[in-house]
């Protein structure tokens, strides 16, 4: 049901959603009762609180040297003491902060629900919704009973016109689409969109897990739940089944492109007339294709990743209908088993919560309900975040936190004008992209309408159908005309922030302005350090080693005089190399290019921060607070906003699949400034000391 658009985020959306892993809760409410006062937990929503300055000192370990360890010196007493709750993947402040936004998201549906509301409207699709999920005694009685039309389907599948209609209606609809379309932007001309095409298709979160040998365990564990998935529907052969599945997903990791390589925005760029992708990807009759998923009105479309395009449109012509039929079965399951009776809800949480991620208990159920209708992408997003900010967004955040975000573009275009390295026609540019940046914070100047979706009271699988037609006829209306500029690409209670290089703009999500990344009663050099740096970190993203292919007006072009750009990939290389010395795992070092272009961002980020913050005091020196000095508690804030402790499943799956390095290790990027040195007194002696020709510095 997800309608993603790509963005460069400051956090893994892994993590954050951690907090919705596979829920399986007996928490229900009947379809039949409302809610009453009795039935809602009204348990005070508690605040994040670091310290009477904005410092936890109580988590530090200060018989650790900060040139050792300087994660552990600030957070080695946390990361000794804290235990991950069974029903987490990991434990840190964006995972506090994002369960405090879930817990305001309940108190606000069962406010919803007490209040009454008019039909239609956006407070009776999230009442109704979020009911309907919670009404575990009705989903039990229904069992398999809303799927045995679509699987009737699947079973009369006979020919290959018949399998393309298949996966091209399942784009509005439960069920495997592994040939997506998508809107996404057109690169060359600003303001304009287009259909994209993309391959998706696989379970397992990586393709390393289908293809490496040191993932033997897992898949011998995804085939032991695929088998007893198809022995629930009632399959006679659910061994035979399950081998094809796996058979069917891992000829599609084989031309899968690796995260790196979908890093590129050059290389997935290829808009095509729409007819002649018959002659590019020849397996399927494209026109067919298109005129089944209802975007026959499309008449160019970009074949992003156009290699695994060619391979699957093969699949689909060659790989026998019976395995087709099985992979349709288990992804339709798959993708309706939050909406199914508990013995398939439980199954799934079996595999993907406890086998695959380490989870030990399932989360309640409640946050599966938010999450269905409410996580990013699907349909309930805007719905829910404009009813969040009315009750839980103070009036004056947003004048606060552009008077920051000004200070810090003020820094990062000074920084610009200093380089030494860039020539004059490049900086010109560059400062002319940053003057043209579009900022956005706290929430949208325009909501999302969900004018046109219909959600009925106790039809939970019914209402994700819906809500999936809807989103893809959005997408195809967005593929024809571009959407409001002023709307947000992600929920305003994500504790996340965002760049859209297409649109050259950063939005930052109303959740993330809290403790410890920002508090109005801090220290300044605490919010500089936490809040600072992620606004640094989000204006430079369009300036990254993707960001900087995009002019001010979101043009995808080389701007950039050779030299310049030389400069940069040379400065780039020295970073991923040292992001690749980096071990979060034993023997398991970070992917340099994976993680490039938000390592680029951190280091950049931190350092416009450090501008700034020595800009705010007027010339004036810090005070010293509980012996530490404004430098130290600058650098110190930005580790405390980064400590995290996660389970070594959670941790390999992000190694392969995440941009963005394991949060603690992103606290290393202090290393290549040389103000830590001075502040911390570091020497050569010391583990994490830095040769000044070794630290790297691109602005």
């Amino acid at each position: 049901m997800k309608c993603n658009k790509r963005q460069i985020t400051l956090a893994s959306s892994i993590v954050i959603i951690s907090v919705f892993v596979l829920s399986c809760s007996n928490e229900t409410f009947k379809n039949s009762e409302p809610l009453t006062e009795s039935k809602i937990d009204t348990t005070t929503i508690s605040q994040p609180h670091y310290g009477k300055w904005g410092l936890d000192l109580d988590a530090m370990d200060r018989s650790i040297k900060p040139g050792d360890d300087f994660y552990s010196y600030m957070n080695g007493t946390w990361n000794k003491s804290v235990e991950i709750p069974d029903d987490k993947l990991a434990v840190g402040p964006m995972i506090s902060m994002q369960d405090l936004a879930q817990d305001e998201l309940k108190s606000m549906i069962n406010e919803i629900s007490l209040e009454g509301t008019t039909q239609g409207s956006d407070t009776q699709k999230i009442r109704d919704w979020y009911l309907s999920m919670m009404d575990l005694v009705k989903l039990d009685s229904l069992g398999l009973s809303p799927l045995m039309k679509d699987l009737e389907a699947i079973e009369k599948l006979s020919s290959r016109g018949d399998l393309v209609d298949m996966l091209a209606k399942n784009l509005a609809d439960l069920g495997a689409a592994p040939m997506h379309l998508d809107f996404g932007f057109d690169a060359k001309n600003a303001g304009k969109t287009l259909l994209e095409i993309s391959t998706t298709g696989m379970a397992l979160p990586a393709r390393e897990m289908y293809l490496d040998e040191n993932y033997t365990p897992i898949r011998k564990s995804y085939r032991e739940h695929l088998i007893r998935v198809f022995t629930l529907i009632g399959n006679s052969n659910p061994d035979i089944s399950a081998d094809n599945v796996v058979e069917l997903e891992t000829s599609m990791a084989q031309f899968t492109w690796s995260k790196a390589e979908l890093r590129d925005p050059i290389k997935k760029f290829n808009p095509v007339p729409i007819e002649q992708m018959d002659e590019i990807a020849p397996g399927i009759d494209w026109t067919r294709f298109m005129s089944a998923a209802g975007a026959d009105a499309q008449k160019i479309v970009n074949a992003t990743t156009k290699s695994s395009i060619v391979s699957l449109a093969n699949l689909i012509a060659t790989a026998p209908i019976s395995k087709w039929r099985d992979y349709l079965r288990y992804h339709l399951i798959r993708e309706a088993q939050a909406a199914l009776s508990r013995s398939f809800r439980d199954e799934f949480f079996d595999f993907y919560g406890r086998s695959l991620s380490g989870q030990k208990e399932e989360l309640p159920r409640w946050k599966t309900a938010i999450e269905s209708m409410g996580g990013r992408g699907y349909p309930l997003v805007d719905a829910l975040g404009k009813e969040y900010v009315a009750r839980y967004v103070p009036h004056d955040s947003r004048p606060i936190l552009r008077n920051i975000v000004n200070n810090i573009l003020g820094a990062f275009d000074k920084r610009l004008q200093q380089l030494e390295w860039m020539t004059p026609e490049t900086r010109n540019e560059a400062r002319e992209k940053l003057a043209k940046t579009t900022i956005k914070v706290i929430y949208p100047d325009a909501w999302m309408s969900t004018e046109g979706l219909d959600v009925v009271r106790g039809d939970a699988l019914g209402n994700m159908r819906r809500g999936k037609a809807f989103l893809f006829k959005r997408t195809l209306d967005w593929a024809q005309n571009s959407p409001d500029k002023r709307f947000f690409f992600n929920s305003v209670y994500a504790v996340n922030a965002y760049a859209n290089p297409n649109w050259n703009e950063i939005a930052f999500l109303a959740a993330i302005v809290r403790p410890p990344f920002f508090d109005p009663t801090a220290d300044p050099a605490v919010n500089y350090g936490a809040m600072g740096a992620v606004i640094g970190h989000e204006i430079s993203h369009l300036f990254d080693d993707q960001g900087r292919l995009y002019d001010g007006d979101g043009i995808l072009r080389d701007w950039w005089k050779p030299q310049d750009a030389q400069q940069f990939i040379k400065v780039t290389k020295q970073l991923a190399t040292q992001m690749e010395s980096y071990e979060p795992l034993p023997n398991k070092h970070m992917n340099g290019q994976l993680v490039l272009g938000e390592s680029l961002a951190d280091l950049a980020g931190l350092t416009v921060a450090y501008d700034a913050y020595k800009i705010s005091l007027n010339g004036k020196t810090a005070p010293v607070l509980d012996g530490f000095s404004g430098d130290q508690r600058f650098f110190l804030g930005y580790a405390q906003a980064w400590r995290f402790k996660g389970r070594e499943a959670l941790i390999d799956r992000l190694l392969k699949i995440d941009p963005h390095p394991i949060a603690n290790i992103r606290p290393l990027a202090v290393r290549n400034l040389d103000a830590w040195y001075s502040a911390f007194n570091i020497q050569s002696d010391d583990k994490l000391y830095l040769a000044r020709e070794n630290r790297v510095n691109p602005w």
